[in-house]
């Protein structure tokens, strides 16, 4: 018998909200064990298992968990929490190595955001992700030379290295925006850190794809951050940079999928996520389930430039109606070779 996987996919949403905001799950259907395993599945593909794990420990005593699913999430979220430590100690020990040199060095997305869930352990970790603004980029490359650490350039600009077996990856720009300079807000600030996130997650929605480990993060840090920003300046902000359309429907997204509950661009008409929920839901984490992004992984350097440049054709229609301007300007950049992760 088939998996109704739109019904799968409802119970697994609803968890992953019990999760993310740790609240209670006051009825759950009795489902059986193939649904469970398609849950399962799931929280694997958008790497929130972790999330999922945390959904469950919310449901009443009466609800039948199979052993094999319960087994799976405990032992995977044992292995996420010991994967999470390693590279909270890369972060604190790279920024420790950085600030003695004299430098101001910025943690960005992953170990950064995973400090404003609940249970930050919990948030499968990856790579470590620095900002240097460019006063400093190139002479901090020099000193970590300098200590013996070898580093490796890629097309974008930013710098690859290992500190305790995790990859860091140092970056010039803090924002995945181009051609909008006098425009940005401060660094380091609530509202930098937003646009990071959101601008982030449009350059993979325009390319590869994007999961929802990524919209769990947005959700997380509009969530933490409110009342610590001015959401008409939030909102003038993207508007300024033609960002607006998009950080509509991402908002959108964010409600309806994770349940944000935060209250923006109020006297707007809510803007439809159907396609952004197909690209999320197809593609996975960061599009490496879907079939150009799988397939590109394991090619060579020109197929998988060429996978990319087919990636962003595949999105035209969608990606210059959300958001035209930096559609356009990252076009530019491909062709140039200097578009990275």
């Amino acid at each position: 018998m088939a998996i109704d996987r739109e019904y799968s996919r409802k119970l697994f949403l609803r968890l992953l909200r019990a999760g993310l905001w740790e609240r209670d799950i006051r009825s759950f259907p009795d489902v059986d064990d193939d649904i469970w395993n398609e849950i399962l599945s799931e929280a694997r593909r958008q790497t929130v298992v972790g999330l999922i794990y945390r959904g469950v420990s919310h449901l009443g005593e009466n609800v039948a968990v199979p052993d094999g699913v319960e087994m799976s999430l405990m032992l995977e979220s044992d292995r996420i929490q010991r994967s999470s430590a390693k590279v909270v100690s890369a972060a604190g020990r790279i920024v420790s190595i950085l600030r003695k040199g004299g430098f101001h060095p910025i943690v960005m997305k992953g170990p950064s955001v995973a400090r404003l869930y609940k249970e930050p352990s919990l948030r499968s970790a990856g790579d470590v992700d620095l900002y240097l603004d460019e006063g400093e980029f190139d002479s901090s490359v020099d000193y970590l030379k300098g200590h013996g650490v070898e580093i490796s350039s890629s097309p974008d600009g930013s710098a690859d290295y290992y500190i305790e077996g995790i990859c860091i990856d140092q970056h010039r720009r803090y924002f995945d925006i181009h051609g909008k300079d006098g425009l940005l807000p401060k660094v380091p600030s609530v509202e930098a850190e937003l646009l990071m996130l959101s601008s982030h997650i449009l350059k993979h929605v325009m390319g590869h794809g994007v999961g929802l480990r990524q919209m769990c993060d947005m959700a997380i840090a509009y969530k933490a951050y409110e009342g610590s920003y001015d959401h008409s300046a939030l909102e003038s902000l993207y508007d300024s940079l033609g960002l607006l359309y998009w950080n509509r429907m991402l908002y959108s997204f964010l409600r309806k999928n994770l349940g944000l509950d935060v209250t923006l661009f109020e006297g707007k008409k809510e803007v439809k996520c159907s396609h952004l929920e197909k690209i999320v839901f197809e593609g996975g984490n960061m599009g490496f389930h879907s079939g150009s992004r799988h397939l590109s992984e394991s090619r060579s350097a020109f197929s998988r430039k060429m996978r990319t440049a087919l990636s962003f054709a595949r999105n035209i229609p969608f990606n210059l109606r959300v958001a035209p301007g930096e559609f356009v300007s990252l076009v530019w950049e491909l062709a140039k070779g200097n578009v990275g992760d």
